[in-house]
């Protein structure tokens, strides 16, 4: 019994320490000269941990080609789905440095877990540019790349040459020898190998000749669209056609090939020792001496944020111990990788096995990184980006694409087109705004024939202060243009759709008044019906619409005539309403992707709720339309209003068509930037300036036109108290005739009388 309980107690420590051990996963992409490395990661990194009791065991998956495609893109495709879904499958990864930026937020916080002693023994150059996100460090570089210009040194001595350290000396010296080799029957030495095709290989010789006609050492990667880019690929393309064939420029078995049999005079690759045999190694050229080409390439490990938490701990051990100065110093040593803790190469036994004099030429190096392109925010990848970048300067290199066309179409991968008032940046721009204002302050000079006595008699159809509505609601609307400039927020797109139905709503409010006080009385109503609609002789019919419809809307004309004050106020508030409501889901703003074009962002509603309202606000507009139209046709024959319906019913007509584009294009994907500003900004002046003629601008237009002057002159001395004379007095102190109005629009005498004409059949 005593012995079966031994065993049992025994057992039971054996299975707390079989469940205590914990399996920590990693994901790597390895080429076949790194997979040493990686399994030396896993068998170092589990003999120290059984060592010293930590009960974890690192598991490595290396992604290669005999299981894998391996190209940057697909690997990253994987990454893509594991990160993406949040899967909790691998506990830490390895990548490229550049895609910090693509998936920092989904790594641990390195900052608390790694000592900062550790982190410091790292190049803050590297750190800054591959392993920080929000501030944060997420990653660490595990090993890093080193591009160099190997030289045949054969062929250097036989001419006596150095290492070009320019890229105009490059093509000099490779044309020169090429050219007595050529003489000599040599015709299998080729000149310079630089590697440009779709590789991670062909974006890092764009980039580093890019970068290595920046203006000094200390200059920032230069921009796109600047001088030294369009010089940098001059450049390219002068080598790809001077000094290297097509194959020799973008074939990478080549390289290997040359490396054995010294067939190639320069070639650009990475730093390894391996291929030093023949050649010896120096920096990338550069425009001048002084800059250098060669580029960093980090690759970084992480923690995935989304592994199993009580992971974590073990996962950072891991972190710890890879990362740790020893490792790294055994890396170089016996695995043939570079570390970015520079300090190393100064270390004597470090030194034995690489040419820490020559690193030390190369370091530190400028740095390969993405981090300046947010290129989610573009709805792009870096893959994408990289692959369409690499594409459109391979059109400019070898398919004779125009370099200013070629940088515009990179740039646009990363760029959204905005209308800009700014004559320097748009002519588009900037004359949709000089006629917008130049509009918009006609229409409020304008305002001031309301309070010039002799012209105020042709404005006496309606209370006044109605027309300054009109004429307000009409510079609103107007206004909604300033949300198409510059960049598109929210705010901008909530601020057009209120200023657009606001201002609609405001300068409608004349018109709807002063229809709603002359509709007519019911007998005039079943007189005009029978007259006009044969089809509705029905008296019961005509009775019931007189009694359920046309008596509210009498009751409607009666009250808007005692409440003139509180009748614009109504429809100003549904409208408010109706707008506060569309914040509670608001606008977004929806990108616009063209393939090969100019991508831009317009205004989008995206929830039910949201797009809901906007109909409410569309049909509530085109309700008031509707009503209008109504009353114009139910008002044709009253005399009083005659000629002023027909402007009224114009601007309806047009009114209705306008809504109804702008609710085309708040759902209809433009694909033209520009298409889409010019259709809003032409609907937009139309709505405004046809609203302000149809109701106020054409009583302007009337003042000058010289019919009909007794009518003027009659109700001028009416209303004013004075003669004939003393008009004719005014008219010669002018010097002109222009000044008196020649038509007064319809006016309305003191007791608001309706004068109408007998319907007659049409």
């Amino acid at each position: 019994m005593n012995i079966k309980n031994l065993l049992c107690i025994v057992l039971f420590f054996i299975n707390i320490n079989i469940i205590k051990a914990v399996t920590i996963t990693g994901l790597a992409l390895a080429y076949p000269d790194e997979t040493d490395f990686y399994n030396s990661i896993v068998e170092d990194f589990n003999n120290y941990s059984a060592k010293n009791d930590i009960d974890v065991t690192l598991k490595l998956t290396l992604l290669m080609p005999e299981n894998f495609t391996v190209e940057l893109n697909n690997f990253s495709s994987l990454m893509d789905t594991l990160i993406y879904k949040k899967s909790n499958k691998y506990d830490i990864y390895f990548y490229y440095g550049l895609y910090t930026q693509q998936y920092g937020k989904y790594f641990l916080n390195l900052d608390d877990g790694i000592p900062q002693e550790q982190i410091d023994e790292y190049d803050k150059n590297i750190i800054e540019n591959t392993c920080i996100y929000d501030n944060h460090i997420v990653g660490l570089p595990i090993t890093i790349d080193i591009d160099v210009l190997y030289s045949n040194i054969e062929y250097l001595n036989k001419y006596n040459k150095t290492a070009p350290k320019t890229w105009d000396e490059l093509i000099d010296t490779t044309k020169y020898i090429l050219n007595e080799e050529r003489k000599l029957n040599n015709n299998e030495l080729t000149g310079f190998h630089g590697l440009i095709d779709e590789s991670e290989e062909g974006l890092l010789f764009i980039h580093q000749l890019i970068n290595s006609y920046r203006k000094s050492i200390d200059s920032p990667y230069p921009e796109l669209k600047s001088d030294e880019t369009k010089e940098a690929l001059k450049m390219l393309k002068r080598i790809s056609e001077e000094v290297s064939s097509g194959t020799n420029f973008s074939y990478e078995d080549l390289i290997y090939e040359n490396f054995v049999t010294g067939n190639s005079l320069f070639m650009k690759y990475w730093y390894s020792k391996i291929y030093t045999k023949l050649y010896e190694l120096s920096n990338v050229p550069g425009e001048r001496e002084e800059i250098t080409g060669s580029i960093i390439s980090a690759y970084n490990v992480a923690i995935n944020k989304y592994s199993k938490k009580e992971n974590h701990k073990d996962a950072f051990e891991v972190m710890k111990y890879i990362t740790s100065k020893s490792f790294q110093k055994n890396g170089i040593i016996e695995k043939n990788v570079l570390s970015a803790q520079y300090s190393l190469y100064d270390d004597d036994d470090v030194c034995h096995a690489v040419n820490c004099t020559l690193l030390h030429t190369l370091l530190p190096s400028s740095v390969l990184q993405l981090n300046s392109l947010d290129t989610k925010k573009y709805e792009i990848g870096i893959d994408d980006y990289i692959r369409k970048y690499q594409e459109n300067v391979i059109d400019y290199l070898f398919h004779n694409k125009n370099i200013d066309e070629v940088i515009k179409k990179i740039d646009d991968l990363t760029k959204y087109y905005i209308i800009s008032g700014n004559s320097g940046d748009s002519s588009i721009g900037f004359n949709i705004l000089f006629i917008y204002l130049f509009i918009a302050i006609l229409m409020i000079l304008s305002l001031i024939y309301l309070v010039i006595n002799r012209y105020s008699v042709s404005f006496n159809c309606i209370p006044k202060f109605y027309f300054v509505f009109t004429v307000i609601g009409s510079c609103i609307i107007l206004s909604s243009i300033i949300s198409i400039f510059e960049d598109i927020t929210i705010i901008k797109c909530h601020l057009r759709r209120l200023l657009l139905s606001f201002g609609f709503i405001i300068s409608l409010i004349p018109v709807l008044y002063k229809l709603f006080i002359y509709f007519p009385d019911q007998e005039y109503i079943h007189s005009w019906f029978k007259d006009h609609t044969p089809f509705m002789n029905n008296n019961d019919l005509l009775e019931w619409m007189n009694n359920k419809i046309f008596s509210k809307i009498k009751k409607i004309s009666s009250w808007s005539k005692k409440h003139k004050f509180l009748f614009p106020f109504i429809f100003i508030l549904i409208d408010l309403i109706l707008n506060i409501l569309l914040v509670i889901n608001p606008y977004t703003t929806e990108k616009i992707i063209t393939v090969n074009g100019e991508n831009y962002q317009k205004c989008s509603l995206n929830q039910l709720f949201g797009k809901t309202i906007y109909i409410i606000i569309f049909v509530f507009e085109l309700l008031l339309v509707l009503i209008g139209l109504f009353l114009i046709f139910i008002e044709w024959d009253i005399i009083d209003i005659q000629n002023y319906s027909k402007y009224i019913f114009t601007s309806f007509i047009v009114d209705f068509i306008i809504l109804i584009v702008l609710l085309v294009l708040e759902f209809l994907p433009i694909k033209n930037y520009i298409a889409y500003y010019i259709i809003l900004s032409v609907c937009i002046l139309i709505y405004s300036i046809f609203n302000y003629i149809a109701i106020y601008g054409r009583h302007i237009m009337l003042l000058y036109v010289k019919d009909d002057r007794s009518i003027v002159f009659s109700l001028y001395k009416k209303e004013n108290n004075v003669t004939s004379n003393e008009i004719n007095n005014n008219i010669i102190n002018s010097g002109t005739d222009s000044n008196i109005p020649s038509k007064i629009s319809q006016s309305v005498d003191s007791s608001n009388n309706v004068k109408m004409s007998k319907p007659t059949n049409n």
